[in-house]
């Protein structure tokens, strides 16, 4: 990483941001620190510092780094799109804008990142992945289908869940999800499925390797890892064009996300085709080569690293 003080990131648990984190720490380019485990923080003098995203106690952070002769900056990991859903997160991104103590602002969306921005620090670049083919052939497929991610409106629950539901009575496949049961939509659109809260990584990989499908059809993403996460387990997602290594791949693309019948009928294609997840796996390479190389290429140009 060059002659430069250690690049260190940290971050309140976010799962989306934390996942964006750790796959950078696997490929070697900074050590990350989780902030909802109990430690004393401690890295080197002249350190740069990435924060997951913003959360509260982000600002006394931010000082004491200062303190230390550090230089802070923040991973902004939503898109335009999905700012739209929470007033929050404009009013949070603005003020970073304007903070003085923020010296960089890297974007997960192509738009932030590129429109220039107030005082210029603002700056795209791709995520990091660590691609690994975590197939495991001695587990038996089952007739099920996941969907993992919090219920938050850019997922688009409703129309996902009604396709699931239609799915459901054309091929029998149980839902597996940890999204919260519903009742009211359980009468609009009935559905069995398992549900769970935060599952352990061992068995959430078990629930993942028994899948037939994996359901991704969200409004607005920079990435998706648990998508990311299904395809190395050998499960093929239904996925919306906003999933950046899936949006070239064809088959698994729906393209009205509002059409509960389209993502269904695609859904349902891509549980027949065998090749699908080994296209998907092809895809997600690819793109994680293309990733990794233009964040390293972004990191030197900003001085991080």
């Amino acid at each position: 990483m060059g002659e430069l003080a250690p690049l260190v990131a940290m971050s309140a648990p976010f799962p989306g941001v934390s996942a964006v984190l750790q796959h950078g720490e696997a490929l070697g380019l900074w050590r990350f620190i989780r902030l909802d485990v109990p430690r004393t923080l401690d890295f080197p003098r002249g350190s740069t510092v990435i924060l997951g995203a913003w959360a509260q106690g982000y600002g006394q952070l931010v000082d004491a780094l200062l303190l230390q002769g550090c230089r802070g900056g923040v991973l902004w990991t939503s898109r335009v799109g999905e700012m739209g859903f929470e007033s929050s997160e404009v009013r949070a991104f603005a003020q970073l804008l304007q903070d003085q103590r923020i010296s960089f602002i890297w974007c997960g969306d192509p738009v932030l990142g590129g429109v220039k921005l107030g005082s210029g620090k603002a700056f795209f670049a791709p995520y990091p992945v660590q691609v690994e083919d975590l197939r495991n052939r001695s587990v038996p497929k089952t007739d099920s289908m996941t969907l993992f991610c919090p219920a938050t409106l850019k997922k688009n629950l409703p129309n996902q869940l009604m396709a699931a539901s239609l799915l459901q009575g054309r091929l029998g496949l149980q839902l597996h999800t940890n999204v919260p049961q519903d009742p009211a939509w359980q009468a609009i659109a009935p559905i069995k499925a398992t549900w769970y809260s935060w599952l352990p990584q061992e068995q959430y990989d078990q629930v993942l390797l028994r899948s037939r499908l994996n359901w991704a059809v969200s409004y607005a993403e920079t990435f998706n890892y648990q998508a990311a996460e299904a395809i190395m387990r050998g499960v093929p997602c239904v996925a919306s064009p906003t999933i950046p290594f899936l949006s070239r791949g064809g088959l698994s693309i729906v393209r009205d996300v509002n059409d509960a019948f389209e993502i269904a009928k695609v859904a349902e294609a891509i549980v027949a085709d065998s090749e699908a997840v080994d296209l998907q796996l092809e895809l997600l390479q690819d793109y994680a080569m293309w990733a990794n190389a233009q964040l390293k290429q972004a990191l030197r140009q900003r001085g991080l690293c």
